[in-house]
């Protein structure tokens, strides 16, 4: 595991197994942990005492996303908010069933939602639906930050092969993220690298490519 600090309100903690990444954002001793991983008890470890943690949010139900939530449930009574288009992810293409690393069923504390924005807490969300990698992805906008979970990497983007994949939904989405990031948003995707999304325009040709079409 390896921890870096982005700013005053921002922790990314790194998982060594699949390479996933954990956000913590903070604001007026409140948290939301995005996308726990298999990072739970680093999580829990970089939470102050007197800090809430007000929700969980998944850019998307597979299992490299979500194994810790319940551990971070058990321990903070706070609810996991998921697109309601990413059900069946939830329910049918999690993929844990293909590993012995079984997520541990958090349904009875899901959020499902449909909306733009999500107000928890002290915090303001954006949310852009951007179908591709599931059905129910999407990418959180808080500040200048932009969890883009997989469906914009640092120079790719993500697989879209799985159980309810969408090339063509990828696509639309990747083009929409063109149109509506700026060059000085951080782009914090669930693995691997991260960088300004001027950085990302740069260097990520796959994307361009596929844009160009």
């Amino acid at each position: 595991m390896s921890r870096t600090e982005i700013g005053q309100d921002l922790v990314v903690i790194s998982s060594h197994y699949m390479d996933n990444n954990s956000y913590l954002i903070f604001n007026k001793k409140e948290a939301i942990v995005i996308d726990p991983s298999f990072s739970g008890q680093e999580i829990i470890d970089n939470i102050p005492n007197d800090t809430k943690v007000v929700g969980i949010l998944l850019t998307h139900a597979h299992f490299d996303h979500c194994y810790d939530t319940q551990l971070l449930v058990n321990k903070y009574a706070c609810p996991v908010y998921i697109h309601e288009a990413d059900k069946d992810t939830y329910y049918k293409y999690r993929y844990d069933d293909l590993t012995d690393m079984k997520v541990k069923d958090f349904a009875k504390v899901i959020k499902w939602f449909n909306h733009n924005q999500l107000k928890i807490g002290s915090f303001k969300i954006d949310v852009l639906p951007t179908p591709g990698h599931s059905a129910g992805s999407v990418v959180y906008k808080y500040n200048n930050y932009i969890f883009v979970g997989d469906t914009l990497f640092y120079n790719s983007y993500g697989r879209t092969d799985l159980g309810n994949s969408n090339p063509i939904d990828m696509f639309k989405s990747l083009n929409l993220l063109w149109k509506e990031l700026k060059d000085n948003n951080l782009i914090l995707p669930g693995h691997n690298k991260w960088g300004t999304f001027k950085e990302v325009r740069q260097v990520n040709w796959m994307v361009k490519e596929i844009i160009k079409k």
